[in-house]
């Protein structure tokens, strides 16, 4: 009887060790799986921060092309002495501050 037992016990033994080995497998292919998920998502979110910038950027590039249009109607409407000298202080500050931003963009791209 105590033989019996012995045996029943060892092959409970046995099952729960082979148990144990397949969760432990089981464990670390989930781990794998879970830092190739934190992977992408961290890629992911530097990918939509770099969307968001780009789109401030537009955004702020339109916003200040549509104030260089205002200018410009202005200087239209506006009839004085000046305007030919607003002219052209206007075109010399954005073809400068095109310069700067072409620049900046290609350094940006640099790195």
């Amino acid at each position: 009887m105590l033989r019996l037992e012995h045996a029943h016990l060892l092959e409970e033994h046995g099952t729960d060790r082979a148990a144990l080995r397949r969760y432990q497998v089981e464990l670390a292919d989930v781990q794998t799986r879970e830092v190739d998920a934190r992977a992408t998502a961290d890629t992911l979110l530097h990918a939509v921060r770099a969307a968001e910038d780009r789109a401030t950027r537009a955004e702020r590039a339109a916003a200040l092309s549509e104030r260089e249009v205002g200018f410009l109607q202005a200087l239209n409407v506006r009839s004085c002495h000046r305007c030919l000298s607003c002219l052209i202080a206007f075109i010399f500050l954005a073809t400068n501050r095109r310069a700067t931003q072409a620049k900046k963009l290609r350094k940006a791209r640099v790195t």
